[in-house]
């Protein structure tokens, strides 16, 4: 992890990936982000050490690492990775926040191809001789998302009005998302998601003494099992008030740090 450059104004950058993360998340799912590492120290960092604490089903599998059992024929939690050597990719946790309308993006866009599927004719699409053309128009608004206008010109073969529908469909769904913003973001500062975001995810449900059965799993995970505890006591949680990592974990969540001790 890390590009191997020295991020310029860390916190700032950290703090513009956090306020996306808790503002646009969907239904605001992720409820607190966490610095961690060399940023918050006040070192110089080459990447940004994030945790964002949620209650968003998709993100659950961020949480731990998995296999199949082929006996039991289930999945479940893979005790012989640890979360020092290996890291969920951010682009794909990212993705797993979706946006303020959208859970799933995979499924809304699924939903929008059926959609165009069945009713390609009374959205706008004109057959003759076998070939294609006309304007076609569809919306979703359910998930938030405007006109999708396609201009299909004379003489299209099926396959292109399928490959410029999907196209436009691609778009309009990546244009809210936090995948979509996050990314942006960094590439205007010159920098990577895989290269400099070391983001990990965690249901807050960790954090309070129900959840026992997830969090002891986490910690086993661990090569060090102080290693959630170190990042939760040096932490600080993102204030969307003042614009900076200044909340200790304690002041939100009183029995994380004493959970989480080993």
């Amino acid at each position: 992890m890390g590009s191997g450059q020295i991020i310029e104004n860390p916190l700032e950058i950290a703090g513009d990936v956090a306020r996306v993360m808790l503002e646009e998340s969907y239904r605001k799912g992720v409820k607190d982000v966490l610095l961690f590492g060399s940023a918050i120290r006040g070192e110089e960092p080459k990447d940004l050490d994030l945790l964002a604490l949620h209650n968003l089903y998709e993100l659950n599998k961020f949480g731990m690492f998995t296999k199949y059992n082929e006996k039991t024929h289930r999945v479940e939690p893979d005790l012989d990775k640890n979360i020092e050597d290996q890291r969920f990719m951010a682009m794909h946790i990212l993705e797993a926040m979706g946006s303020k309308n959208i859970d799933d993006p995979r499924d809304v866009k699924q939903f929008l191809y059926d959609h165009f599927h069945s009713n390609k004719f009374d959205l706008g699409l004109i057959r003759s001789d076998n070939v294609f053309s006309g304007n076609v128009q569809f919306r979703c608004s359910q998930y938030g998302l405007g006109l999708i206008d396609v201009e299909i010109k004379s003489g299209s073969a099926y396959s292109e009005v399928l490959e410029k529908v999907f196209d436009e469909v691609d778009k309009a769904v990546a244009k809210d998302l936090v995948l979509t913003k996050v990314e942006a973001l960094m590439e205007a500062r010159g920098l990577g998601l895989e290269e400099n975001l070391d983001l990990h995810a965690m249901n807050n449900g960790l954090l309070v003494p129900k959840g026992v059965r997830d969090r002891t799993l986490a910690i086993k995970q661990c090569r060090d099992p102080t290693f959630w505890h170190s990042i939760l006591s040096e932490g600080r949680l993102y204030n969307l008030d003042s614009g900076k990592f200044e909340v200790p974990v304690g002041d939100k969540y009183p029995q994380a740090l004493d959970l989480f001790k080993q």
